[in-house]
């Protein structure tokens, strides 16, 4: 049976040290490579990351506000210097934020990307919670992404902003992952959420939703997709987007077991 080797991608900047212990711990022990991309980190936080077995591996590259290109050096990364072509080794990226942060049956997430190792991608459940961390986001209570891959040195990301992975060989190219129903034609694998799921911290920091949305907007702005008007409410001060994930809902499932130090989390 092939070997199977995981490796993450993660891009960092601003203050990520809220989550950023958290997002690592939970994965540490079943993955074999994390490639950070330090666009500007201004905490410290990488700096006091544990790592007794030196799987971190840190990248120095300025923001240029186009996330696939931030995505793309850790991948060129790994293909220079991690990966090798050696028929008995299945490697497999995952793509992890550092406001995400897994639970579920991890240690048996080899095992299963064992089971299903014709599949070409996986997608993971995940609940996103608002500024509380006890409430969950009211627009979108649960989501799924494909987070995780099969890994082909063809692969790059495209887009500035909700950049996509695909894979390219000449005139040739196929998305990684689209909506749920094409899954099955593009081959990816929903995993169950007691061998793999993920706590998304996306909205619970007001003043980095506002530096987000405000990039974000203006983009959609220069595409055409979103009036000026919804820039100018940012600008003026007004966190549209902040206030639409504002939730009354509670969370009823089990946190990841590495959340049970975690402060914000230790009184409702």
């Amino acid at each position: 049976m092939a070997e199977t080797k995981i490796f993450v991608g993660m891009i960092l900047g601003g203050d990520p040290g809220l989550y950023l212990p958290y997002a690592i711990g939970a994965v540490y022990a079943v993955v074999d490579h994390i490639i950070i991309v330090d666009t500007g980190v201004t905490d410290g936080s990488i700096q006091k990351l544990e790592d007794p077995d030196k799987k971190i591996h840190i990248l120095k590259h300025g923001w240029t506000n186009h996330y696939s290109e931030s995505r793309n050096l850790y991948l060129r990364y790994f293909r220079d210097y991690l990966y090798t072509t050696q028929q008995d080794i299945d490697y497999y990226y995952w793509r992890i934020d550092s406001d995400e942060c897994y639970g579920g049956n991890l240690s048996y997430l080899r095992d299963y990307l064992q089971k299903f190792r014709h599949q070409s991608a996986f997608r993971f459940t995940f609940s996103t919670f608002d500024s509380s961390h006890f409430t969950l986001n009211e627009v979108n209570t649960q989501e799924t992404r494909a987070n995780l891959f099969r890994y082909n040195p063809a692969m790059k990301y495209e887009g500035s902003i909700h950049e996509m992975p695909y894979y390219q060989v000449g005139n040739f190219k196929q998305a990684m992952y689209g909506n749920e129903p094409f899954d099955q034609d593009l081959g990816v694998q929903m995993v169950p959420a007691d061998v793999a799921w993920y706590c998304h911290w996306s909205y619970c920091d007001e003043k980095a939703t506002m530096k987000k949305m405000f990039n974000y907007t203006e983009q959609y702005v220069k595409a055409g997709t979103v009036t000026p008007e919804k820039l100018q409410a940012l600008k003026d001060g007004d966190n549209w987007a902040w206030r639409d994930h504002q939730s009354s809902l509670k969370f009823t499932g089990v946190y990841p077991a590495i959340l049970k130090t975690a402060p914000f989390l230790q009184a409702p």
